[in-house]
């Protein structure tokens, strides 16, 4: 079991507190939740000879942390977060589900409306808002920027969907098209792509896509996938790799179909989680651990390297700039 950790506002306070009692597993776990300058303050606490690493891993990386002084990790923090971040003059608040575009330095941002009944979908660029797109009712639950002036967004209404009035729509400046709506939708995860942008559904296994204002479809059932929401976009937008059980298939943005491969067995179980790295896809299972698949050989083969590293269950991966 994974323990709670919350930091609080003092974490390094509570790093203390959980090493007089000799805690030394909910002492690491809490030092793998937080940002390096924190973590190597909380590892100045961490007794090695007390406590047994959960992998060579874990070991590597707690001689690195316990290696750092905390007053040059706390500075080199600071200066790091200092020259990769852009504080907004905008007060955004609480904002859920965010959707990234690939070609535009732009966020889509579900935000809470003028009251509890409203929400406002908007993009954010490092100016700040840039445009509001939509203002009431509707609950989003998944979204992408396709640039700053438009959102494509799943909504449902008095959410629910139960009268199927799920809707895949378009938003742009003081307009709103429906692209698709019904109860066949429900669950439904839209991403942007380098073309346009691409919607997974669960209950029917069919994936969609806009590309170069063209519409193209692919029915993942004919590749033995069961469903079409469990899927990633590379940096590039180029690539999307969509999952299930334990195959994977990869399509260009147009859902040509690339690369695809069946394992009969995976460490990890059955795949919860995927996203692209660089030169590689990541999975998670359900029964913990990551692994990386690479394509050599013009085929996608399994490289199984990471179930030691992170012997625990991931329900989302997200890609960082390499």
């Amino acid at each position: 079991m994974i323990p709670r950790i919350d930091g609080g506002p003092d974490p390094i306070g509570m790093a203390r507190k959980v090493a007089r009692k000799g805690d030394w597993r909910t002492l690491w776990w809490l030092i793998l939740s937080l940002p390096l300058p924190q973590a190597a303050g909380a590892a100045a606490h961490l007794r090695r000879r007390k406590w047994d690493p959960p992998s060579e891993a874990d070991a590597r990386l707690a001689d690195v942390l316990t290696g750092l002084p905390h007053r040059e990790a706390t500075r080199l923090g600071t200066e790091l977060f200092d020259r990769t971040t852009h504080r907004l003059s905008d007060t955004l608040g609480f904002a859920s589900p965010v959707g990234f575009s690939v070609r535009h330095p732009v966020v889509a941002l579900d935000l809470k409306g003028r009251d509890a009944h409203t929400s406002r979908v908007v993009t954010v660029d490092r100016t700040g808002v840039r445009s509001t797109l939509y203002e009431g009712p509707a609950q989003h639950w998944s979204l992408c920027a396709i640039d700053s002036e438009t959102v494509v967004a799943r909504r449902e209404f008095d959410s629910g969907g139960y009268r199927g009035d799920t809707e895949v729509v378009e938003y742009t400046p003081g307009r709103e098209a429906v692209l698709a709506q019904g109860s066949g939708l429900l669950d439904a995860v839209v991403e942007a792509t380098a073309t346009g942008f691409v919607m997974g559904t669960k209950l029917n296994g069919v994936a969609f896509a806009l590309a170069d204002g063209e519409q193209e479809q692919l029915n993942l059932r004919e590749f033995g996938l069961r469903r079409a929401d469990l899927f990633a976009v590379d940096a590039t937008g180029t690539r999307i790799a969509f999952a299930d059980d334990t195959r994977i298939l990869v399509t260009d943005s147009r859902l040509q179909p690339m690369h695809d491969i069946v394992v009969e067995s995976l460490r990890h179980g059955s795949i919860n989680a995927i996203t692209f790295t660089e030169d590689s896809i990541v999975t998670a299972g359900y029964d913990g651990g990551l692994y990386r698949w690479q394509v050599i050989g013009g085929r996608l083969r399994g490289l199984h390297d990471g179930w030691h590293s992170s012997p625990r269950t991931f329900f989302r991966l997200n890609p960082v700039a390499p």
